[in-house]
């Protein structure tokens, strides 16, 4: 019984710890990020969530406002054929 537990625990840890998610849409990699705003510009079109750079859409949706560095934020996102993840949309969280 104690090994069905820890082979269950390990199996499911990196799924729980990971703050990625993905998912592919018309065969277009999507990633949702949650996590913690280290640095945000909007005049050169980044954010960094989690130590990693996206780049804004031009269209980017901002959920409950404008994130602050700081700020904790869900970060949904589409890789472009050049590699680079694009933000589509922003949404804040209090915290978790």
């Amino acid at each position: 019984m104690l090994r069905v537990l820890a082979f269950l625990l390990l199996a499911l840890l990196p799924a729980l710890a990971s703050p990625y998610e993905y998912e592919y849409l018309g065969g277009y990699p999507r990633l949702e990020i949650k996590g913690q705003v280290e640095a945000f510009d909007r005049q050169q079109g980044y954010i960094i969530v989690n130590g990693q750079r996206f780049w804004l859409d031009a269209n980017v949706y901002y959920k409950y406002g404008l994130p602050q560095v700081g700020s904790w934020v869900e970060v949904k996102a589409y890789r472009t054929n050049r590699g680079t993840w694009v933000v589509y949309k922003v949404e804040r969280k209090r915290g978790w």
